[in-house]
């Protein structure tokens, strides 16, 4: 679980996840998101998001945090968009 918090490594997170019980997960997991929420390196946590997939919150860390993502970062900004722009468009 370290290397989730200190990477946000999903690889991680989901082989801790797979030893919780069904009640524990759903804890685990709201934890996992509100870590990934307050995580310093947006782009990281951006990228994270999308993977996971949490949408919704990768919609909501862009329009909270646009000034802290750097737009020149192609490689993570462009698949974002690609993947919210039809389901969120502002």
């Amino acid at each position: 679980m370290n290397v989730f918090r200190e990477r946000l490594s999903l690889p991680h997170w989901k082989a801790y996840q797979r030893h919780l019980s069904d009640y524990e997960a759903i804890d685990a997991e709201e934890q996992a998101l509100d870590h990934i929420r307050n995580f310093p390196n947006r782009s990281v946590a951006l990228s994270t998001l999308l993977e996971w997939p949490a949408l919704d919150e990768a919609a909501r860390l862009v329009r909270h945090h646009t000034a802290e993502l750097d737009g020149r970062d192609y490689g993570t900004l462009r698949p974002a968009a690609e993947r919210l722009s039809e389901s969120y468009p502002n």
